[in-house]
């Protein structure tokens, strides 16, 4: 009871400075985590703030490049921006070289719904550090099309949580001397993770193998509707992106016309098409912080996120989504609780 009463004493005594030493803050609780981490814990720490780094390092790729080193030895990072005036660049950045979550809110009281989807991603997660590294033959051209972190041999992918589908989508382009042969092996796609006893695990490779078709039997293949909706989402987070940079220009034409080129490839999709309606009255009202972030943290989780196993593309509804793992919901707009 005595630490009890010297904790509060001790936060009561806090004071503000008007300056955000968010690097010092940062990296005193992640070497707290270095000291005491486990083969088999999870060990994240979360960074709450409301402004912008000013005191101590500031560099965004300085900060990027600490939390990534952190994050390959076991000790991620998730970011919590509070308000409309935190630098949601420096936030989003370092939670995904950290290998953690991004969020914000703008009070306070929308902040508890993102630390409960912590907390319950935490509690749920089967499998962490899950790495991609693919091959290809000289004659394929890949890209991936989500922006996960790039390490020097492979892609990180988020956490997997119980109940969740972490998924990447490639772009492959053929040189068009070697499509008459055949069958091809187009890419080969190599994943590991480390399971929840600290344990590197394997997969067996999956390959990806085009098989020749005669043209009429081409045109009878249907479109897979799962492969449709990813291209979408991640088209529409780059979009926001986009909208994002301009808003940042008080461009308000060019977001407007960017939002707009959006809603077409969301047209077929609930959950993207009321998004990208929450996010345009951002940009009717030209309030540039709230859009700023709104736009830019709807990419992000847009982009990569954790896609429930029982979920069907192409339908969305509140009832349907409020009864999910809060991890696995689709929400409308990230910054408010809902």
């Amino acid at each position: 009871c005595s630490e009890k009463q010297e904790i509060i004493t001790s936060i009561n005594s806090v004071s503000t400075g008007g300056m955000t030493a968010l690097h010092e803050g940062w990296l005193m609780g992640a070497e707290e985590f270095a000291k005491n981490k486990t083969p088999n814990s999870i060990n994240r720490v979360l960074l709450l703030s409301d402004g912008n780094a000013n005191i101590g390092i500031d560099d965004i790729d300085e900060l990027k490049n600490q939390c990534a080193k952190l994050a390959d030895v076991g000790v991620t990072t998730s970011t919590y921006g509070l308000g409309l005036h935190f630098n949601e660049d420096l936030m989003i950045e370092m939670a995904s070289s950290g290998l953690g979550q991004g969020y914000y809110g703008e009070t306070a009281e929308d902040l508890s719904v993102p630390f409960q989807e912590e907390f319950a991603l935490l509690l749920n997660t089967i499998a962490t550090n899950v790495r991609l590294s693919v091959s290809a033959p000289k004659f394929v051209r890949l890209q991936l099309m989500n922006n996960f972190r790039n390490n020097e041999n492979d892609w990180s992918m988020p956490d997997l949580a119980l109940g969740g589908e972490a998924w990447a989508l490639f772009k492959i382009n053929l040189d068009r001397t070697h499509t008459n042969q055949g069958p091809l092996e187009l890419l080969k796609c190599f994943v590991k993770y480390k399971n929840m006893d600290g344990k590197e695990i394997e997969c067996e490779p999956v390959k990806l193998i085009l098989e020749p078709l005669h043209p009429n039997a081409f045109a009878m293949i249907q479109e897979d509707k799962k492969v449709k909706t990813r291209i979408s989402e991640v088209i529409v987070s780059s979009y926001q992106q986009e909208a994002k940079e301009a808003a940042k220009q008080n461009d308000w034409s060019r977001v407007d016309r960017i939002i707009s080129e959006a809603k077409k490839f969301a047209a077929d999709d609930p959950w993207m098409s009321q998004s990208l309606r929450s996010l345009e009255k951002y940009s009717k009202r030209r309030q540039q912080d709230h859009f700023t972030k709104a736009a830019m943290y709807s990419s992000d989780r847009m982009n990569k996120r954790l896609v429930a196993l029982d979920e069907h593309e192409g339908s969305f509804d509140s009832f349907s989504e409020s009864r999910k793992v809060s991890y696995l919901r689709r929400k409308i707009e990230r910054g408010k609780k809902m």
